[in-house]
This record gives structure tokens, sequence and C-alpha cells, in this order.
């Protein structure tokens, strides 16, 4: 019997899990494929497809977070701006107002061309060019591209001359103070919208807020994967009321989440049915020292390779008293070290044992830093709170409606980028300059020779992601 010829639509979506999963085996793509869009394809298929396009890796299991990727890239300082503007939307809004009138090309992919096409017209490069160069198409994430569907984008564009509006992209640049947790037995906790930490009302601390594009992807990825992660509590030697309250919540059941603006309004409005999500809440051991019962010995520790680094890891289960009334909750203690055998520098609170090595990546991810990350932090808390503020205006990004008909004319995009950077982050050239990409499961590593070590930390401690993963300098 004659094998079923594979749709070109199906192959598409095959390469574009390949490359939004770059360290997945043909194992893991097949589950994504059939979870996420209900594809059935055998593994020898799927490596066929990616084979194809010179995507596949070497035969065999992957090793999930131990692989890493490392690439040269032209115009390296062009991804902080790409980095920028997945909390500004601006070539994400291009994308779906384009979309109706380039059929064969994705919202997503319009906005990678766009962003490209952007950064090559500012350089004076040509765009087709970069494309078939070794070292071009990462700015833009677009490694294994055919030439042909930008020659494609850019001649519909000459002959259509579209408009855009630009809708939407006001609503990407609120600003997101806090997360509001409604409980279904009735009570009320607050995250800032970084989930750095709880609040008993909504964070006043403009170092925690985010637009409002950055935290919905925050919320919605934690509410898909039932998992909630907050990076640290605010508890000095024993757990805050506001954990025991937060933990007992999520065993009761979410029943709302809100994301709220400068204003305390709802911007964004979740109501998960029967969700009793997982959690990860960090914490710095040194400062937990009473209210605290080991109960056995801490597992034999592992090892996690991730592109920031090894980490070590133990686990043992321990009950956590509230004072005064010494109630108790009996919680997985996981302990965290950067070398085997040493101190745990940093601490993790869940209720999940069973995979925890997959979930501490993901936490990782997000923040790698532990108790320097932590000590940053609190160095902000304590400016906010003994330095006089200025209220939190937000962005303030003004985008008028603007005819495309070549690569010149997303050079507007492209300085309007730039005088959010300067405005976020002070002075800085952007010349193109060459650098190094560093991929890892969860997060990116860019590096760059000429970027002063104020404007890393202040970049850093922005959140940005790329391509869903968190992106650093370093």
């Amino acid at each position: 019997m004659a094998r079923a010829k594979i749709k070109s639509g199906v192959r598409q979506l095959v390469l574009r899990e390949c490359r939004r999963n770059p360290h997945s085996g043909v194992r893991e793509l097949a589950k994504q494929l059939a979870a996420r869009h209900n594809i059935i394809l055998s593994k020898s298929a799927i490596h066929n497809i990616i084979s194809a396009k010179g995507l596949s890796g070497g035969k065999g299991r992957k090793q999930d977070a131990l692989l890493y990727k490392q690439k040269e890239i032209d115009g390296a300082d062009f991804v902080m701006l790409r980095a920028l503007d997945s909390s500004l939307g601006i070539f994400d809004c291009l994308g779906r107002e384009l979309s109706d009138q380039f059929p064969g090309l994705t919202p997503e992919l319009i906005a990678r061309l766009s962003a490209l096409a952007g950064f090559c017209a500012f350089s004076r490069k040509d765009l087709l060019e970069r494309l078939r160069s070794r070292t071009g198409p990462g700015i833009a994430g677009l490694s294994g591209l055919s030439p042909a569907k930008a020659e494609y984008f850019l001649k519909r564009l000459s002959e259509l001359k579209p408009e855009v509006n630009f809708l939407g992209a006001a609503d990407n640049l609120k600003v997101v103070t806090s997360a509001k947790f409604y409980f279904s037995g009735g009570q009320v906790i607050f995250c800032d919208a970084a989930f750095s930490t709880f609040w008993t009302r909504p964070c006043p601390v403009p170092g925690f807020y985010l637009p409002l594009k950055a935290a919905r992807q925050r919320v919605e990825q934690m509410l898909d994967k039932k998992m909630i992660m907050v990076q640290y509590t605010k508890s000095f030697d024993c757990l805050s009321p506001l954990v025991f309250s937060f933990i007992r919540g999520l065993g009761e059941g979410v029943a709302k989440v809100e994301l709220l603006g400068l204003k305390q309004e709802v911007l964004a409005k979740y109501e998960p049915v029967n969700l009793k999500p997982s959690f990860l809440i960090g914490y710095c051991p040194r400062l937990i020292s009473r209210a605290l019962v080991p109960l056995g010995k801490p597992t034999r520790a592992k090892k996690l390779s991730l592109e920031s680094g090894d980490y070590f890891y133990s686990s043992l289960y321990a009950r956590y008293f509230q004072l005064p009334d010494k109630k108790g909750l009996v919680l997985d203690n996981v302990l965290l070290s950067r070398r085997r055998g040493g101190l745990a520098g940093w601490a993790i609170l869940t209720d999940r044992r069973e995979k925890i090595g997959v979930f501490l990546e993901r936490y990782l991810g997000t923040w790698p830093e532990l108790d320097s990350g932590f000590a940053k932090e609190l160095e902000t808390l304590g400016d906010f709170f003994t330095r006089p503020v200025g209220r939190h205006q937000g962005e303030t990004v003004k985008m008028e409606p603007q005819v495309f008909q070549s690569e010149k004319d997303f050079i507007r995009l492209v300085e309007i980028l730039m005088a959010q950077f300067k405005c976020r982050f002070g002075e800085f050239r952007f010349s193109g300059q060459k650098g190094v990409l560093i991929s890892g499961k969860y997060s990116f590593r860019l590096q760059i020779k000429k970027v002063l070590p104020e404007l890393k930390k202040s970049f850093n401690h922005s959140r940005f992601t790329l391509d869903g993963k968190r992106i650093y300098l370093g």
C-alpha cells in the first residue's frame, strides 16, 4: 500500500515546532504535534521532514537541557531591539495586520521578515544577501528560511503597498502592576507582574511592573503548564502567612486571575476551570531558620547543566510552621548549589517531586541568578521605600498609520525601538556589530563586546524574552 503524502501545511508545522524547540528530539516533537495540533506522525516521518531542511541533529535521543547551541551572528546588537519588542509587540502587530494579504506566510514569519528587513535597511545591507549568509538570519530567528519566501514578501509588498494602522499596539504597552489571584476558598492574594514575590495589595514598586503583552505571556504559560512559579518569598525566620495562604489557595483551586493596571483597572482576566496547579516558590535558606523541621535525609544530589552553568540539587520533605499558632504544612524542600557538596545558596518549595528536574529547568531558565538575583531584588525594594520616586507612567509610543512598499519603510519601526531603548537604558550606538547568541532550552544568552556593565545589569533586570525564552546579556 502506498504511503499517504504529507501535506505542505503539515510539513510547515513540523518545521515550525522544530525551530521553536531546537533541543527536542523527534520523539518529543511527535508528542508536541499531537498535543498542540492533533497531528499524528511517526518519528521517521518527522526525521525525514526536518532532515530535508538540514535541521536534524544526530541520531538517538536528545539529552534535553544538556544541549545548547552557540552561533555567531551579524547585527547582534539588533537582537536587543527584538528582545525589547517582545514586550512592545510592534512587529507582531504588523504581522497580524498583514497576514491576510500574504497567503502562505504566517503572521509570525511576516513579523520576523519585517524585523530583519528593518535592521538590514537601517545598516544598509541587502535582505536577500543576509538570508543567504551564515551569520545574518540569526538576528530575527530566521535560520534555514528559503530566500524565495523573502523575495515573495518583498515583491507582494511593492505591489500592494499596504497601509498598517498598528491596531492593538497601544494595548500591548499598557503597564501591568500585579496579578490578582482569587481562590475557590475565598482568599485573594497579589503577585507583582514579574512574579517576583507576594503582596497584600497591588504592587507599588515600578521595578516589578511589566507591559501587558509580557505579563499575559507569563500568566498564560503558567496556567497552561499548571505550574505557578514565584521567584522568592519575603520571609524572615519563618515562612510568611501570605505564603501559607497562597499554597492553601492553590490546593483549593484557582477561580480567577486578573492583571491590574496602574489605576488598579483590570487589563486582562482568566477564569480557569477546576485548576489546582502545582507551585515552585523560591526562598533564601539563610533567612529562614525557625519553624522548619526536616523529615528524613536529603536525596542524593543530582546535576542540572544549563546554558547559565551547572546546578546541583537534592530534596527532602520538611514541615514548615506558621508562628505563633504552629499550624504547619509538609512540603518538598529542594536545595540548590552551584557546586557538588556545597552549601545550598538557594531553596525552592514545591508540591512536586516527580519530574522535579524539568520544573527546575523552567524556574532556573527564568531566574538563573538565584541568591545574587535575590539581593538585586531587595536592592530595588530598598530604593523604592527609602528614596523619593516619581509615579510610573508606562511607555509612551505613538504609532501612526504607515504605508509599506519597500525595505526602507521598516526603518521607522527600528527607529521607534531605538528611541524606546534610549529611554530605558540610555545612549547606545547600534552599528550591526557581531556577537554570539547561545541558545539554551529555556533561555538565550547574548554576548556583545561593546556593552557596558550598567547596560547589562539594567537589560537583564528587565526580564525580556526572545521567541518565548528569557534572554540575558552576558
